[in-house]
């Protein structure tokens, strides 16, 4: 495979990714951390695109997991990068107004959204009576419930070229 220039002299080599990455709970997957290639996390806008192109070569696909949007800008450096975004809310605990924002943001910057996954939804019976319950204590906070997610997909239109699980 060729080397991958990331921006200030750094190179990738796509063949030194897989002896770095370590193997995940799933067959088959291994994972590969930014901060293992990267002496710092400001290296992220510049080079973190060049990691996703060289891992590319290596893999059949490549999933970029980043930090909570509204936290910090690594998944806005990657965009350039990615095919598709997958935008992730926690059942409870997201802001339907933090959600807003971040679907803004990404609207604003043309990410390629594919869609929206709610974790830590409750069972139907007993855990989700619980859970109303637990929300209907927490007055005045709006939080993301199923039905608060959006059911039409966002259009893609073509996006600018990635998908760092290997």
């Amino acid at each position: 495979a060729v080397p991958v220039n990331g921006g200030n002299g750094a190179t990738f080599e796509p063949d030194d990714l897989l002896p770095l990455s370590t193997p995940s709970p799933v067959e088959g997957v291994s994972r590969l951390r930014f901060d293992q290639l990267l002496d710092s996390r400001g290296q992220v806008v510049a080079q973190g695109p060049a990691i996703i192109t060289a891992a590319r070569h290596v893999a059949d696909a490549v999933l970029v997991e980043a930090p909570p949007l509204l936290l910090a800008h690594d998944a806005l450096a990657l965009l350039p990068a990615v095919d598709v975004v997958l935008v992730v809310a926690q059942y409870a605990l997201t802001r339907i107004d933090d959600a807003r924002e971040s679907t803004s943001l990404l609207r604003r910057f043309r990410a390629p959204i594919l869609g929206v996954v709610l974790t830590n939804v409750p069972r139907k019976g007993k855990d989700l009576r619980r859970a109303r319950r637990e929300l209907d204590g927490r007055a005045g906070t709006s939080l993301v419930t199923p039905g608060d997610v959006p059911t039409e997909p966002v259009p893609v239109d073509s996006a600018p070229t990635a998908k760092l699980w290997l």
